[in-house]
């Protein structure tokens, strides 16, 4: 049997795919959520004599599944292992927007995630949060901390917020000067601070694909910089978990980039120190943590380990 579990498994459609090919979700759709319509992707290349362990991804601030950032190399990897799900957040990508700014707070964020896992039938399972991701992450694993029964939980360039444990990058301001463009210009920057030049290269086309969504479409533009990006940042200013870390008891993995300059390593540090069951990681890189294949190999292998 464990011969044609291996067999089954190793002729799956994710792990034949070539290193720059970016494979459809096997499912997708919208559902009306705590009165939003959220947009999400389930990539299951299920048979029945391997299934996958499911992992959901929570993506970072200003994030959007038409980047193609989670199917892209080396990012892809995670779909050779994983039933991953994947969502844009209230008022971003595909999913639509709430006008009231009091619903843009990091547990609402929280409810979302565990409505979805609901709704898809997802009773418990991984879960991977980055950035602003990571910190929806942490809500979710302190008030629904079921989701994550047998399972584990990765934190990826974020912190436990509070007043002193903040990044260098000023993202507050730069959201408040409506200047969009220029905007992604300081992030990028930022992000990439002594970085490799092929890694830096890559992050620039990134942001270039979503200048040209935004040129593209002046009511999502204008309608998602003036509002949304504004709500969104004023909960990612008032998230603070740091006193209540010890009460997420399921092992935790928390990545850090070296030279990240929105999530600061040692902050990153400051969780771990907080978590009851932790261990640290720090890749050889910026912000952009899926760009990274230290850091997507050092997931793998701890979410395989559990």
């Amino acid at each position: 049997m464990e011969f044609i579990a291996q067999k089954a498994h190793t002729g799956s459609k994710y792990d034949r795919m070539a290193p720059n090919s970016k494979p459809e979700p096997t499912s997708s759709g919208r559902v009306l959520i705590n009165g939003v319509v959220i947009y999400y992707e389930i990539f299951s290349d299920f048979n029945p004599f391997h299934r996958k362990p499911r992992l959901v991804y929570i993506a970072g601030t200003m994030s959007d599944t038409r980047q193609k950032s989670l199917i892209t190399a080396p990012a892809n990897q995670l779909l050779q292992h994983f039933q991953i799900l994947q969502f844009d957040h209230r008022g971003m990508g595909r999913s639509s927007m709430d006008l009231n700014p009091a619903n843009y707070n990091m547990e609402q964020f929280a409810s979302d995630v565990d409505a979805l896992l609901t709704y898809v039938g997802w009773e418990s399972c991984h879960i991977m949060g980055h950035s602003f991701g990571g910190a929806i992450a942490q809500e979710v694993a302190l008030r629904y901390p079921w989701r994550l029964a047998e399972h584990r939980l990765v934190l990826a360039c974020c912190s436990a917020g509070g007043e002193n444990n903040t990044g260098n990058a000023p993202l507050n301001e730069w959201v408040e000067s409506l200047d969009t463009f220029r905007l992604w210009e300081n992030i990028s920057t930022a992000t990439n601070k002594q970085m490799p030049k092929i890694i830096a290269l890559a992050v620039a086309c990134c942001f270039k694909y979503n200048r040209g969504l935004l040129h593209r479409d002046r009511d999502v533009r204008e309608t998602f910089w003036r509002k949304c990006s504004r709500y969104t940042m004023a909960a990612r200013k008032n998230h603070d978990t740091l006193s209540r870390l010890p009460g997420i008891l399921c092992s935790t993995l928390v990545i850090a980039g070296k030279w990240d300059q929105i999530a600061l390593p040692d902050n990153c540090k400051l969780m771990v120190a907080r978590l009851p069951d932790a261990r640290f990681f720090e890749y050889q890189g910026g912000h952009p943590m899926l760009m990274s294949m230290q850091a997507i190999h050092a997931i793998i292998h701890f979410l395989l380990m559990a």
